[in-house]
């Protein structure tokens, strides 16, 4: 994310110092669906299972997030699963990870369509 802005992470650290755990984070604004496969082998496409809702309580991660380094180190140690990032770690132990507003602006490359 080569767009984070220096008040955010700024904002992010004061979070982290006061609660132990923080993210950054947007609101989400397209509906989502929860999918699920038929069949992984076929070639039709991906089923709605569901409209995951209220859209108001959800929320886009980004990074960076900051953690209580103990907290990280245990919640490491004590799952031992694979997660797309660290929050959901924390989280899995039980410790609260609060959301810090984000920006739209703070953008993820993952994409070569990302780069344009």
């Amino acid at each position: 994310r080569p767009f984070v802005s220096r008040r955010d992470v700024l904002r992010l650290i004061n979070q982290v110092r006061q609660s132990g755990a923080a993210i950054l984070a947007v609101p989400v604004k397209d509906t989502i669906k929860k999918s699920q496969i038929p069949n992984p082998k076929s070639q039709n496409r991906t089923i709605i299972k569901e409209t995951i809702t209220p859209r108001e309580s959800l929320w886009a991660a980004q990074t960076p997030q900051g953690f209580r380094r103990d907290w990280l180190v245990r919640a490491y140690q004590d799952t031992g699963v694979n997660v797309t990032d660290d929050a959901s770690l924390v989280e899995m132990i039980g410790l609260p990870v609060r959301i810090v507003r984000g920006s739209e602006a703070n953008i993820k490359i993952t994409t070569k369509a990302d780069i344009k």
